[in-house]
């Protein structure tokens, strides 16, 4: 056969006759996350206002539904610091460690009702296990949303001492204390500048035709914004 008929058949055929290889297979590494069991591990996360004690809550959140060992180092302002470490490995069994195989994840509060921290999170992976950005973009929700509970909780705890406080003189916690520690919980639990929670009370006043101080007093009591304008209010 010509080198022009060898030609001819390749672009008729679109392949080439001589060509005996073998077609490539790509192997893609299968999912890790299991989504079920970390949504249902997060809504059992039990609320507190030390940090140590919910980030070793997420510790076993993360093993084994998102990684294979998953350690916290945490540093509170006043320098006391925090190790936490969850394996499905003994300790005296872990394999040697890829570099590839670990994320880290900084974190660290806001201040908002109490002493700043600060930490990392550091997940592996063994058996070859490569993460994505999948797994990142979910460890880095984790550490957020588990700041913004601590925080949460610091700020509820801090408004019952003011009530309470309060409530033994005589009087009532002022209207504007109150809207102010209600802007404070919005910020902590969905990541808003104190213009952004202001505004985000202000609009649910108006759709539920409640004061601000109504809609901040429901705030205070549930974490939320009043529940048939939660949704519409975030989402806007």
């Amino acid at each position: 056969m010509s080198a022009v008929d060898h030609v001819e058949q390749v672009s008729e055929r679109g392949v080439d006759p001589d060509d005996t290889a073998s077609p490539v297979t790509i192997e893609q590494t299968p999912p890790r996350i299991d989504v079920l069991r970390v949504t249902a591990a997060v809504r059992r996360l039990a609320g507190s206002r030390e940090p140590a004690r919910l980030f070793s809550q997420l510790t076993q959140v993360c093993v084994p539904a998102v990684c294979d060992t998953c350690t916290i180092d945490l540093v509170e302002a006043a320098g006391h610091h925090y190790r936490t470490r969850q394996s499905v490995e003994k300790p005296d069994k872990c394999p040697e460690l890829d570099p590839d195989s670990v994320i880290r994840v900084e974190f660290s509060s806001d201040g908002a009702g109490g002493p700043r921290f600060s930490g990392v999170m550091a997940c592996t992976w063994v058996n070859g296990y490569r993460p994505c950005a999948a797994d990142t973009a979910l460890l880095g929700l984790l550490v957020d949303h588990t700041t913004a509970l601590v925080e949460h909780e610091r700020l509820a705890a801090r408004v019952d001492e003011l009530e309470t406080a309060a409530g033994g003189c005589g009087v009532t916690l002022p209207g504007h204390q109150r809207v102010a520690a209600a802007v404070g919980i919005l910020m902590a639990l969905h990541h808003l500048s104190a213009a952004q929670a202001t505004d985000l009370l202000g609009r649910a006043s108006q759709h539920t035709h409640q004061s601000i101080r109504g809609v901040a007093d429901t705030v205070l009591r549930t974490g939320s914004l009043p529940e048939h304008q939660h949704q519409t209010a975030v989402s806007a």
